[in-house]
């Protein structure tokens, strides 16, 4: 429209190819934050693009490949450690934790530290296993809220801009109700 307006000479159309704001800054932003395709619900998550915010790459990554990061730790131990039959577990009341059988206990690091005696094995814990743990549980709802944040971070940006849209549209409902009547009076 604006583009339409440049040359001119009206001094009505010129008017309002002045109160015209292309709005580029505001679409840049909206365009690179927001997903093609997001969620009608903001709280769902699942609304702004990868690549936008590193945090929530991040939490992205962990809900998507948690499982694949942990087999990869359980691989890098087993290689560490020499212990064949390692195994990297989960359960709600002790979360991750590494389970070696009796039989491999003189191969088990130092830096290691026992969760559980059972029978026939020992369970322990690292601390980059607890991080882990504290990562993969808490990214779902840490999405959530980073989300919901990010959002209405985006809100207040855009509410901050309100007037330059109210005059944008203003300009092209006059310029509407123009087109319209010249319309009319071709007929």
């Amino acid at each position: 429209i604006k583009q339409t307006l440049e040359a001119t000479q009206s001094k009505q159309l010129r008017k309002i190819y002045d109160n015209l704001d292309t709005l580029e800054d505001i679409c840049s932003l909206i365009t690179s934050a927001i997903d093609e395709n997001p969620p009608a619900i903001v709280r769902e998550g699942g609304m702004f693009r990868k690549g936008f915010n590193a945090e929530l790459d991040e939490l992205i990554y962990i809900i998507e490949n948690g499982a694949d990061v942990v087999a990869d730790i359980e691989n890098r131990e087993k290689e560490r450690t020499g212990i064949k039959n390692l195994r990297i577990r989960f359960n709600k009341v002790f979360g991750y934790y590494i389970e070696v059988t009796n039989s491999y206990k003189d191969l088990v690091p130092d830096d290691y530290m026992r969760r559980q005696t059972l029978a026939n094995c020992e369970r322990y814990i690292t601390d980059e296993l607890k991080n882990l743990e504290s990562k993969i549980v808490g990214a779902k709802d840490r999405r959530e809220q980073l989300e919901y944040e990010m959002f209405e971070e985006m809100l207040k940006t855009l509410t901050a801009q309100l007037s330059r849209f109210q005059q944008s549209a203003e300009a092209v409902a006059v310029l509407d109700s123009l087109c319209s009547l010249a319309e009319t009076a071709v007929r």
